[in-house]
């Protein structure tokens, strides 16, 4: 595990890949947190979420080098080095829904450490979530949402905050207040989301609630609050603060909305607008940050990096699945490498030596600009 203490490290020449500034950075988290919105909400910075995502590995990839060099040890993220490299001697290029993308490149399957990784394993759990909410909707079933989460503030660690959020979990999950809660259902869904803000780290976990046929809201709702003071409870023996009675446990209740269920558990599968420092924004965003901030910023993306290593996105209950035929779940790896959904039409290619030197220099999503607008201006043409 890489220590995440970098901001009293050797730093790289200003002007390398990573941009640092000499010496520390000053300020306090809601300073950094005020920096990454400006610079993630800065249109100037991206033409395209897929722009900006290319963009944000090309950087991961540098801070990887850069932990290595500077600690002596491999980065948790190091796989996201060789990530968008061609897997052969070409890389076909393809176009859906107006934007490019290249095809049998590697993938590292990091969905918390590779932002075009993510996207595209997010992207695709999305649709197995959006297939069971729909189906369970037309079977009569009804869906809700549970969301736990805790006091935190800017002075503690992920790793510690994360540990007592599934810790928590993990005791709650064995208390009479889950077990009532768990017989009105048919199975629930998990996902982790974690975000950065004003008082520092702000992990929660959703439960997306796959409610059994006739029970009714009120119901739910009492089992619910049912939980709050086993929640409350755990969570204070673990981190040694206590969440408030009105924020510990949060229930959206959908009943036959399958779509926006879907749609909200999964909003973790797209890009934040990272237009709200309250709530929370996503931590790619750090790597947008530069000038003085961008140390700290460094700092705190290396730690997420290592608290997220090995960390399960979204995960279903026993049996969910099979209740809707949906099969074994991929992995996040061979979500990654999936490319099935790019279609069959070939609009570029470029040779192994020409697309590498393109992720090498960064400039990934420049060549998929450039061949969308050659693309833009020959079909004005015909």
């Amino acid at each position: 595990m890489v220590s995440t203490d970098l901001l009293g490290a050797p730093q790289a020449r200003p002007g390398g890949p990573l941009g640092l500034s000499e010496g520390k950075s000053h300020g306090d988290a809601a300073g950094l947190s005020r920096e990454v919105v400006k610079y993630g909400c800065d249109p100037g910075q991206s033409t395209s979420n897929r722009n900006r995502r290319y963009r944000r590995r090309h950087r991961v990839r540098g801070l990887s080098w850069f932990v290595e060099s500077t600690t002596g040890e491999r980065s948790s993220f190091h796989q996201v080095q060789r990530c968008g490299f061609a897997l052969n001697s070409l890389v076909p290029i393809k176009e859906r829904d107006g934007r490019c993308y290249p095809c049998n490149v590697i993938t590292c399957g990091s969905v918390w450490c590779c932002p075009v990784c993510s996207a595209k394993i997010r992207a695709r759990r999305e649709v197995e979530l959006e297939a069971a909410t729909t189906e369970w909707v037309s079977r009569g079933g009804q869906l809700a949402m549970v969301t736990f989460t805790l006091r935190h503030d800017a002075s503690m660690d992920l790793v510690d905050v994360l540990h007592s959020l599934l810790g928590s979990y993990r005791k709650l999950r064995n208390r009479k207040s889950f077990r009532r809660l768990r017989h009105l259902l048919v199975g629930q869904v998990r996902a982790l989301e974690v975000t950065y803000g004003e008082n520092g780290w702000h992990p929660h976990l959703h439960l997306l609630l796959f409610v059994r046929d006739g029970v009714s809201q009120a119901e739910v709702e009492a089992e619910v609050q049912g939980l709050i003071t086993d929640w409350r409870l755990l969570v204070e023996s673990s981190l040694g603060a206590v969440p408030s009675v009105a924020r510990a446990v949060d229930l959206l209740w959908f009943g036959s909305d399958a779509l926006t269920a879907a749609g909200y558990v999964s909003k973790i599968a797209k890009e934040m607008t990272l237009a709200d420092s309250k709530s929370g924004l996503d931590p790619f965003a750090l790597l947008d940050v530069v000038g003085v901030g961008r140390d700290r910023a460094v700092a705190r993306f290396i730690e997420y990096a290592n608290a997220m290593r090995g960390r399960q996105s979204i995960a279903w209950s026993k049996g969910l699945r099979d209740l809707f035929d949906l099969g074994v779940a991929k992995s996040d790896e061979e979500l990654a490498l999936d490319d099935d959904d790019m279609g069959d039409e070939v609009v570029d290619c470029c040779t192994r030596s020409q697309w590498n030197r393109f992720v090498r220099d960064g400039t990934v999503q420049d060549h998929l600009v450039w061949v969308e607008r050659r693309l833009q201006t020959e079909r004005r043409r015909e």
